[in-house]
């Protein structure tokens, strides 16, 4: 989180041009370097410069190349259009912005956000993108299609039939700016370990069989969408119209990691994609250069992993299967320019594959939107299948505090039995997720209002209904069953590090003191209601708002003495020197002891200006780490399934060969609380080989913004396969 205090341009501005050498200096360096790239800059230049000979004004110009002051002045521009691209990369991006604003790009369609895919549900995403306008005069929109490409074992030689999804179009300024339109596609069913393409296309909606304004190559296609309603602000197909394709505009494919909608639960299959990448970012806000630079870093893999550990698993992708983002995409989330030049721009510049990569949201307190819209993630995730249906339980049971599944006769009344739509008063971003059916992750919301009513019958605040939401999904099987379960919530409990002006005069503590009240005795199942039901705790908290890194473990054993607090001085000193010796101990990652008690991590440095003032200390904290940009690299490694003694005892052997370099290398091993299941066989004699346990992992590695590594550890948790 970035206070409000300080300028919002402040760090976007830093960027230094940096000086060019005297040529008299053949053995500098950067003439060498910026001598290579100037010359390829400028022969790209003139070849682009060719194929406007025609124009008379143009081919003068280039006939008088070969003077001296012609000369210089073409190389400027070369110069210019260079720095735009490595120097002045914010230059650049509210450049084309003020144009498009100025509607001076108004001669056709033109798309000023490339698509990006927000994950809504372990089974459904929104694709949103933005244009410059509606329709052009010849009433051409922008269209969606996608259809399924291949499973993660074999190529489809014939692929499904192509789709064309709803499309929501909406003119987000209340300026009447009609240079802006967002169009966002929810995607639902989606089958889990699936390869998708998608194409934008543009499309003409009122041709005929005889239209001439198909391209040549694709003359002869039409196609039929899926069907839905239509308002001014959206523009949808009916399953009884064919329509002429007139270009491509971006081709797009990406993996789906999910659940089987059928049965979620299911912690076996032969196309569970069981190796896979998480990137977990936050609180980029304005610092457009340092993001970008960030952005660089992680979307190639190469050897980020290497020798770390050592599988038969797809480890060698080279860029991410997910991104994690904390929050704070913005400063301001009702101007819509950072939308574009704070965020989109430097997330897309040249670099195609972020449209390729599903995005996990979690809104900070810069980016929410108190009006519900969320257009720039697609809207607001649905009621998914299976969920409480808490609007009818408002009505039926308003001075309920909790509702467990099973355990109320609500439960079977109103439990969906349908995907809908949200109750329109709901401001709440919170969802659920799973890439595989044994890692859970559930996104909260740092950003309700404890005074405001949920729903206008309600008793409950929105605090409350989000406290019920999130007490029922922890009792959910997806989250019991998981081996590893993650919480995402923007503004963490446990905060170390931020302006001290701020944190003690404008009361920016209060944000920590909410989550770390009303959720933390949750998040380590130490609530009377998490208790009673038998549900396990989370085993990581992620959070972003405070920009530096931080990382820690706390056992149950000491978290009520944390949440009843307000200051970290008020921590006894008993309990605090207790939490200190605790990550003190020897851990030894070849005989790891299981720890009951949750970590967690504090990563917002991805761009925002960096926090560096302690205000306070909690005692548990095992890494902290201030004045670094960074991100975080996760792998997921769960356990294949095995079919004989042999086989286990290979993968036993060679999990110890791992735990061996783990203690070399001093990397901390985390042995946190595995699955629910029970992993029993058929006999006793398979449970003794334990042919049916398994030990999955998370390997997080943190780096600074030069991909220097500054923290990695390990969590296992025990699962069945």
């Amino acid at each position: 989180m970035k206070r409000s205090h300080l300028n919002s341009n402040q760090e976007a501005h830093q960027s230094k041009i940096l000086p060019i050498h005297n040529p008299i200096h053949p053995k500098s360096k950067f003439k060498s370097k910026f001598k290579s790239k100037f010359k390829s800059s400028s022969s790209r230049f003139h070849e682009n410069f060719k194929r406007f000979q025609n124009f008379n004004s143009l081919k003068f110009y280039f006939n008088k190349l070969n003077s001296s002051k012609s000369f210089w002045f073409f190389n400027f521009l070369i110069l210019l259009i260079w720095l735009s691209n490595h120097q002045l990369i914010l230059f650049r991006f509210k450049f084309l912005d003020f144009l498009f604003s100025l509607n001076f790009l108004k001669f056709s369609i033109f798309l000023r956000k490339s698509p990006l895919i927000f994950i809504h549900s372990s089974n459904s995403i929104s694709i949103v993108w933005e244009s410059n306008q509606f329709k052009n005069k010849l009433n051409h929109q922008i269209a969606l299609s996608y259809q399924i490409q291949s499973n993660h074992h074999q190529f489809n030689s014939t692929p499904n039939s192509i789709k064309f999804p709803k499309i929501n179009r909406l003119n987000p300024s209340s300026h009447n700016d009609l240079n802006r339109w967002v169009h966002s596609a929810l995607i639902e069913n989606l089958i889990p370990n699936t390869i998708y393409s998608y194409n934008l296309i543009l499309i003409n909606p009122n041709s005929n069989s005889e239209s001439k304004s198909k391209s040549k190559s694709e003359s002869n296609q039409t196609t039929e969408s899926e069907s839905g309603s239509e308002s001014e602000s959206e523009s949808n197909f009916n399953s009884n119209t064919s329509y002429s394709i007139i270009k491509t505009l971006s081709t797009h494919q990406f993996i789906w990691l999910g659940l089987d909608q059928s049965n979620p639960s299911i912690s076996k299959s032969k196309n569970l994609i069981n190796s896979f990448h998480i990137i977990i970012i936050g609180d980029n806000q304005f610092g457009v250069k340092k993001f970008q630079k960030i952005v660089k870093k992680f979307i190639n893999l190469k050897s980020l992993n290497k020798n770390l550990i050592h599988s038969n698993q797809n480890l060698n992708q080279k860029f991410p299967n997910l991104i994690f983002h904390l929050g704070d995409l913005v400063q301001d989330a009702q101007n819509l320019k950072q939308w574009q030049t704070d965020f989109w721009d430097p997330f897309t510049f040249k670099n195609k594959l972020i449209s390729q990569i599903p995005i996990l949201y979690a809104r900070g307190n810069h980016d929410f939107d108190s009006s519900a819209q969320n257009f720039y993630s697609g809207g607001l995730p649905k009621v998914q299948l299976g969920e409480i249906n808490r609007t009818q339980n408002s009505k039926l049971f308003p001075s309920s505090q909790f509702i467990i599944p099973t355990q109320n006769h609500s439960d079977d009344l109103f439990t969906t039995l349908k995907i809908h739509n949200r109750h329109p008063n709901s401001r709440a971003t919170y969802h659920a997720y799973s890439p595989h059916p044994r890692l859970r992750v559930l996104v909260c919301d740092s950003n309700l209002d404890p005074a405001k009513r949920a729903y206008p019958w309600s008793n409950q605040s929105e605090v409350d209904e989000h406290e019920r939401w999130l007490i029922w999904e922890m009792a959910r099987p997806e989250w019991k069953n998981a081996s590893i379960r993650i919480i995402i919530v923007h503004v963490p409990p446990f905060v170390e590090y931020w302006d001290q002006i701020m944190w003690n005069q404008a009361h920016e503590s209060d944000w920590g003191s909410y989550v770390r009240n009303r959720f933390t005795a949750h998040f380590h199942a130490t609530s009377p209601f998490t208790i009673i039901n038998n549900i396990p705790p989370a085993s990581m908290v992620i959070s972003g708002h405070s920009h530096a890194y931080s990382r820690g473990f706390l056992s149950n054993t000491y978290v009520n003495s944390l949440i009843s607090i307000q200051k970290s001085k008020m921590i006894p000193k008993s309990i605090y020197h207790a939490l200190q010796l605790e990550h003190h101990h020897f851990f030894d990652p070849t005989s790891p002891q299981n720890e009951n008690g949750v970590i967690y991590i504090i990563s917002g440095g991805a761009g925002g200006v960096l926090d560096r003032e302690r205000v306070e200390d909690w005692g548990f904290y095992e890494k902290s780490i201030t004045g670094e940009y960074h991100f975080n690299h996760l792998t997921i490694e769960m356990s294949q399934n095995i079919s004989s003694v042999k086989e286990w005892q290979s993968d036993w052997q060679e999990n110890q060969k791992n735990r061996i370099k783990w203690k070399n290398n001093n990397i901390r091993v985390y042995k946190l609380m595995g699955s629910q299941l029970d992993c029993q066989g058929s006999n006793q004699h398979d449970f003794q080989n334990g042919h049916f346990q398994s030990s999955d992992k998370l390997i997080w590695s943190t780096y600074n913004e030069n991909r220097r590594l500054i923290d990695r550890f390990i969590i296992e948790a025990d699962s069945c396969r």
